[in-house]
């Protein structure tokens, strides 16, 4: 495999070596360099196919522009009987949705004067960009991005869909989706339908096999049990756990990413 893309420097892996405000129209975790990023990392490459790590499937990709867009990429993948599924990127380390649902649902912006005057929130967790208006971005880092399938037909997908309440967001609850749909247990029917419209992907894989993929076993491991419930139920103390819990988590995917790519 080759040296990572996304940033070169050990270092940098351990912060937003991208930084772009909200509202600038830049999507870090769909640029070109991050999905030519999700071949080397998520995927093994034999005789010109790719294969998801941990799995036998073999597959063709190539990498596209997203319809209507211009620096927004995914990669479509092929099998061998022409079917076809899209991945794209999508982002941990957000803070906006339940930033915005639970402590300024009036104010257009996440600005840093504005969240400061929140009584009790902890701003060391995150970050703001210089711009005038000091705006909150989010954890550009390699370990903040994965891959996530997208339905073909539905408007919804689920990238927009975790955004939402009761989730908005919260990456633990994401994952227990992931989890209850494949022991058939889910019962939020937007997710039961999204997953199975790409259940060529989830079928694939055990849940256990899903997180060793995607690198993500930092995000099961010792998390506090208040994190799995809805934001909707969350105090400012839990929203500073939380902020605090998926960076400590993202930093350790950045050292297991590394690692893989490296060796």
């Amino acid at each position: 495999m080759s040296k990572i893309k996304w940033c070169d420097d050990y270092e940098a892996l351990f912060h937003s070596v991208c930084v772009h405000c909200s509202n600038d129209g830049f999507d870090a975790d769909s640029c070109l360099t991050a999905v030519e990023n999700y071949i080397d990392l998520f995927f093994e490459k034999e005789n010109g196919k790719i294969r998801f790590w941990g799995t036998d499937k073999k597959w063709n990709y190539l990498i596209q522009r997203q319809f209507k867009s211009f620096e927004k990429y995914e990669i479509i993948l092929i099998d061998d009987t022409g079917q076809k599924i899209c991945m794209r990127g999508d982002t941990i380390g957000t803070y906006k949705s339940i930033l915005k649902a639970k402590i300024i649902k009036k104010q257009q912006t996440l600005s840093y004067n504005c969240l400061k005057q929140v009584a009790g929130l902890d701003l060391d967790e995150l970050n703001f960009c210089n711009c005038k208006n000091n705006e909150l971005y989010n954890n550009h880092s390699i370990g903040s991005f994965f891959i996530i399938p997208k339905p073909k037909a539905s408007r919804v997908s689920l990238n927009t869909s975790r955004a939402r309440s009761p989730y908005y967001d919260n990456f633990f609850m994401f994952l227990n989706l992931i989890k209850n749909y494949k022991k058939d247990k889910l019962t939020d029917n937007t997710f039961k339908e999204l997953f199975y419209e790409t259940k060529v992907i989830w079928d694939m894989m055990t849940f256990e096999q899903y997180i060793e993929c995607m690198g993500l076993k930092p995000f099961i491991e010792d998390i506090p049990k208040q994190l799995f419930v809805t934001p909707n139920l969350w105090n400012v103390e839990t929203i500073n756990l939380y902020n605090k819990t998926i960076n400590e988590c993202i930093n350790k995917r950045n050292i297991l990413l590394y690692d893989r790519i490296n060796n």
